[in-house]
């Protein structure tokens, strides 16, 4: 954690108060709190299943060493690489696509999975919440089966959750379309934006069409060591960046890396 605090300055901050950080963000924007956000490790943590799913194929199996199997009971986001391939040390083509297909070939990916701890906290901040706009990836290609059951999953724990005062608008972008520039084209207007990738977060900090806007993270083992670009445009777009656990493994990992 204190490489992040060294990085970061006075603009990071730690939370295990999820709720209380998004009803603080109202202060920014008060007449319209506008709540913008990723989907997959933010509102639902899909990696668990997925690296589950990767060891349970009996092509993949071998790719699993005493290192990469204390990830797999439900602390996957600790692992300290992004993409599940490169972890595992997977070079041939066909077991990476193998890997892949697991995720977005899955149409009922999603029908078994529960809100995260932020989508729980979110739920319980409607009253000073008027939007919430998803700002998702679809995947190599609009049709992914995996993309139909993640709209079931927010539908279901977002969309019919929420008071008829909060307006939900789920964007399903390609994913060759960058986060920020979508928001800025369209005229979104956030107070507060969570994602799991420091490089989303610096685009869509980069396109924000106002000030003073909170940029939110789960701390996940893979994203920790925020860079300094991060850092840099939350002083010259005077953000405050937030960093929270998504799960109670998250959670406990945050809690000992701030000792």
């Amino acid at each position: 954690m204190e490489n992040i605090q060294a990085i970061s300055e006075n603009e990071f901050v730690v939370t295990n108060n999820v709720g209380a950080t998004i009803a603080d963000a109202a202060g920014v924007a008060p007449a319209r709190h506008v709540i913008a956000t990723d989907c997959d490790e933010v509102l639902v943590n899909i990696t668990d299943k997925w690296i589950m799913k990767c060891l349970a194929h009996r092509e993949l199996r071998d790719y699993f060493s005493d290192g990469h199997l204390k990830f797999t009971q439900k602390n996957a986001l600790l692992r300290d690489t992004y993409y599940v391939h490169d972890w595992l040390g997977v070079e041939d083509p066909a077991h990476r696509d193998l890997i892949q297909s697991l995720y977005f070939d899955d149409e009922f990916f999603y029908d078994d999975l529960r809100p995260a701890s932020y989508l729980q906290s979110l739920l319980r901040c409607t009253d000073v919440v008027s939007d919430i706009h998803v700002i998702t990836s679809c995947g190599p290609t609009d049709s992914n089966p995996a993309t139909s059951s993640k709209r079931r999953f927010l539908e279901q724990h977002l969309v019919n959750a929420v008071p008829t005062s909060t307006k939900v608008h789920l964007h399903f972008l390609p994913t060759h379309v960058k986060k920020g520039a979508y928001m800025a084209a369209q005229g979104i207007r956030f107070s507060s934006y969570a994602d799991d990738l420091p490089s989303h977060l610096v685009e869509v900090a980069q396109t924000a069409l106002t000030r003073n806007f909170e940029l939110m993270m789960p701390g996940c083992g893979y994203n920790i060591l925020a860079d300094r670009e991060l850092a840099q445009i939350c002083n010259e777009r005077n953000a405050r960046f937030v960093v929270f656990g998504n799960s109670p493994a998250q959670t406990q990992w945050l809690e000992s890396l701030a000792t």
